[in-house]
């Protein structure tokens, strides 16, 4: 008998201590201008609300592809890569400094796959458009590389182009 009384007391204990922690206390106040406030820190004019927890579901699991997987992906895809604007060692005029730099390529990008441009050694962006649109771009010789690559950042073909930019000067005589 003493040991039922005592499991029961225990039980009851225990779930009165659970019950507690499934709710949080939270004191709202009504600010003089009418806005309300809500905190974990009492005051004098606070009301105390007893909020019970958010329902919650649990995420989904998603499988992940192996990067065993992405490396088959990277070498079943044969890219043909090239700059096809500006030409290789072409000139051009460019008073602000804009130009454009097209990519052609074939096939098309597979998912996961971006290129890469960089610009005398610099990165410049990486996205999936196989146009890049740069502004202010000094006057003089410029070697640009673009890159296709993968999700871990791979170089998987490289392609480069020489151009020269011409810019107008203002001469004070």
């Amino acid at each position: 008998m003493k040991t039922s009384l005592i499991l029961i007391i225990t039980a009851l204990a225990i779930h009165s201590a659970y019950a507690r922690e499934a709710t949080t206390t939270v004191y709202k106040q009504v600010l003089p201008d009418g806005s309300v406030s809500y905190s974990d820190q009492a005051s004098d004019r606070s009301e105390t609300l007893e909020v019970s927890p958010v329902p919650t579901v649990p995420a989904l699991e998603t499988k992940n592809r192996s990067s065993r997987d992405d490396e088959e992906d990277d070498s079943d895809r044969n890219y043909k890569l090239s700059i096809a604007s500006p030409e290789n060692d072409s000139a051009f005029y460019s008073g602000n400094g804009s130009m454009s730099i097209s990519v052609a390529i074939d096939p098309p990008l597979r998912r996961g796959h971006r290129l890469q441009l960089i610009l005398d050694g610099q990165l410049v962006r990486t996205q999936s458009s196989q146009h890049f649109a740069l502004d202010l771009v000094d006057r003089g010789t410029h070697q640009a590389q673009v890159n296709i690559v993968n999700r871990a950042g791979k170089i998987l073909q490289s392609t480069q182009s020489r151009f020269t930019i011409h810019r107008p000067i203002v001469r004070n005589n």
